[in-house]
């Protein structure tokens, strides 16, 4: 398994909310089309640990 680092930088609190915001409206579009089981079954995946 590979391990890939991101460089941001320096990130506000403010910053890091915003980005959680942004992907927060594609999580809410994947659990109305596929359900909430589905996020459940996705978030098993190595990759997201």
């Amino acid at each position: 398994m590979a391990v890939i680092h991101h460089e941001e930088g320096m990130i506000t609190y403010l910053d890091a909310c915003r980005k959680k915001a942004y992907y927060a409206k594609g999580v809410r579009r994947y659990v109305a089309k596929r359900g909430f089981w589905a996020v459940m079954q996705a978030s098993r995946w190595p990759w997201l640990h």
